[in-house]
């Protein structure tokens, strides 16, 4: 268990015009599996306090999706870009301290491995802020 608590905002709010599907991005099938899926799965092995997932475009459909799984969803009503998705999150995170992993949730190729040396590299550093 950590002993800094670590949240995960994951961004799957997006529209994915570039697909030009009516599926969501994010729902899109990889190894028989949504992207967003592969991300979760990640994040659940690296216990951490909350995960938060922005949802806007067919969120109803994503949430349906993933109606059993321990996330907290957090609707972005307009998507008016990354930074807003993130933004949207801030009553959820306004009283946490620790760490926060911000993720695109058209990003399943990411390991809970190198998260986690992300994390660990931020808390032992004390940098306001780490990229991968």
């Amino acid at each position: 268990m950590r002993a800094i608590p670590s949240y995960a905002v994951v961004l799957a709010a997006g529209e994915g015009t570039r697909f030009r599907s009516t599926l969501p991005k994010v729902l899109y099938p990889l190894c028989d599996k949504p992207m967003l899926e592969h991300i979760l799965v990640q994040l659940r092995s690296l216990s951490l306090t909350q995960i938060l997932v922005v949802v806007g475009n067919q969120a109803e459909l994503v949430k349906d999706h993933f109606s059993g799984w321990s996330v907290e969803w957090v609707f972005q009503e307009q998507q008016l870009g990354t930074g807003h998705a993130v933004l949207m999150t801030e009553p959820w995170l306004r009283e946490k301290t620790g760490s926060v992993l911000v993720l695109h949730g058209d990003g399943p190729l990411i390991t809970a491995a190198r998260l986690s040396q992300l994390l660990h590299a931020r808390e032992e550093s004390g940098a306001a802020l780490a990229l991968i």
